[in-house]
């Protein structure tokens, strides 16, 4: 304590009383305001261990304010409103303290942060170049990736969510606060209870590392081939009004394809009968219920042709020739590191991860992206990588085996559980079993799997049964893992030591408990 003490006054001996913010918590936040007071902080700043800032924008997303805590409760303030020196003098004598690796720097969403002063530091210096300017050396503390890692359910981050939970500071009293002292302040906090959940070692060996490689793959972007797009979206104008004159046809008269709505009464005046409901009551015409439909009638076939081709052209074909940077010529996405819950990257504006890859329309899609001059783009996916895991998690003798040895899981599966023995057999087989195996490592159940392959409900229950008879670890994972994660109020671990909260895994409702139970299943995988 002492020692805290005599280092809060070596920092803010200096501080002018008519400058400082004092409540009833004594707050010393100084707001520096001329190249005097400027060069001071500076002193103060080379001379200390570790800071935490915070960076202010404007109504137009430019930077008009930071702040510097070297200790709780107290606060170096610019506010380029108010600073004798233009902004730009401001951040250039900062410019050097970003890539010192003396220095740890504790920030709340260093991506942001780092794409923020980039940008401003390329008009500072008038730059065309791609590459950076700075990049940030001895980030120690990121309040906003801890907080995901602690609660990934969670959709929200922000200082002011964080500070109410973390630190009891409410909603109204949080504006009384700086953010660079609240995010020095949070990150104690959370660093600590990261060490109490075993998290800390994920956090500083593969979310903090990851920051830099995603604002470099945003910073960089992708080429897009736009007369490549422009040729796409002829050819699927066409397709589609040709599927529009088929579907016309078939249903008797016009209507809205795209409207559930009209689709359902074209359905029941065709005596199509449908028995899923919507939750509002209407009766469904969702991806699941037509793919059951066009098994037994070419309306509902023609109609999902029509939706994946008119989704391809206005998601992708149609979008994505605007969405262009003029300056750099590539479209360049956002990753989010902090958004699903299970630990995945995902990606906005546009989403880049959903253009299909199993149809041949959507493998057109992605022929327009292309490699920069000098470069080519490879392609490299995991073999099998879940069932992998699961053999490895569930400690499978038989896959485990299967896989040492080269065979494909998805034949030995169709012989020992399905029983297929000649080559026809094994080519019908084989898909029920890549089905079943994949299926089951994401916790699907009889009502799932029949979806998936057109079997009966009850066919489905037996192959299930059939599967855990041949995979016995995989059986004992299955039924353990949920209730691990019952045991452990709905905390469930993931092989690199990332948790999921399920708190649905002790809930009354069935629905609610077994999709818990999936996903307890599946996250650790």
């Amino acid at each position: 304590m002492l020692k805290l003490l005599k280092r809060f006054f070596q920092n803010y001996t200096l501080l002018n009383p008519s400058q400082s913010i004092v409540t009833e918590e004594k707050l010393y936040y100084q707001k520096v305001t001329s190249e005097t007071e400027l060069k001071s902080f500076l002193d103060k700043l080379w001379a200390s261990d570790d800071f935490a800032f915070a960076i202010g924008l404007s109504e137009d997303n430019q930077i008009n304010q930071l702040s510097f805590s070297f200790a709780p409760s107290s606060a170096y303030q610019f506010d380029f409103n108010l600073f004798s020196l233009a902004p730009t003098q401001v951040l250039e004598a900062l410019q050097d303290i970003w890539t010192n690796g003396f220095l740890a720097k504790k920030v709340h969403d260093s991506k942001q942060a780092l794409t923020l002063l980039n940008n401003f530091y390329q008009k500072l210096n008038n730059s065309t170049q791609e590459s950076p300017i700075i990049y940030f050396e001895n980030i120690t503390e990121d309040t906003l990736l801890a907080a995901y890692l602690l609660n990934p359910e969670e959709s929200r981050y922000s200082l002011r969510e964080l500070a109410q939970e973390y630190l009891g500071i409410s909603s109204d009293r949080f504006s009384q606060y700086d953010n660079a002292d609240i995010t020095g302040r949070l990150a104690i906090v959370l660093r600590k209870r990261l060490q109490e959940m075993g998290l800390e070692d994920i956090y500083l060996k593969l979310e903090l590392p990851l920051v830099e490689i995603i604002y470099d793959m945003e910073r960089v972007g992708i080429k897009v081939d736009s007369q490549t797009l422009l040729e796409l979206s002829q050819t699927f104008e066409e397709e589609l009004k040709r599927l529009s004159a088929e579907i016309y046809q078939l249903a008797g008269q016009e209507f809205n394809i795209n409207s559930p709505t009209q689709l359902a009464n074209i359905f029941e005046k065709l005596n199509i009968v449908i028995s899923r409901k919507t939750p509002t009551g209407k009766v469904s015409t969702s991806a699941d219920v037509l793919e059951e439909l066009a098994t037994q009638y070419e309306l509902p076939k023609k109609v999902i042709d029509y939706r994946e081709i008119a989704k391809l052209k206005n998601t992708y074909i149609d979008a994505l020739p605007k969405l262009i940077n003029p300056k750099t010529g590539r479209v360049h996405t956002t990753i989010n590191q902090t958004v699903a819950a299970t630990g995945r990257l995902s990606s906005s504006n546009p989403n880049l991860q959903s253009i299909p890859v199993n149809s041949v329309l959507g493998r057109n899609v992605r022929k327009a992206f292309i490699a920069g001059d000098g470069y080519v783009l490879l392609s490299a996916d995991y073999s099998q990588i879940e069932l992998r895991l699961l053999a490895h998690i569930a400690k499978d003798e038989k896959m485990t085996e299967a896989f040492q040895r080269g065979e494909d899981i998805h034949t030995k599966t169709a012989k020992e559980v399905f029983g297929a023995q000649s080559e026809e057999e094994l080519k019908a087989k084989r898909r029920l079993a890549k089905s079943t195996n994949f299926g089951i490592a994401y916790g699907v159940g009889a009502f799932g799997l029949a979806q998936r392959v057109g079997i009966s409900r009850s066919e489905a229950k037996e192959a299930i049964e059939k599967y855990y008879t041949t995979y016995t670890g995989v059986r004992h994972y299955m039924a353990n893992i949920p209730e691990q994660g019952r045991q452990q109020q709905g905390i469930v671990k993931t092989i690199f030591g990332r948790i999921r909260k399920l708190t649905d895994l002790n809930n009354s409702n069935h629905n609610l408990r077994t999709r818990a139970e999936r996903e307890a299943i599946n996250a650790p995988i």
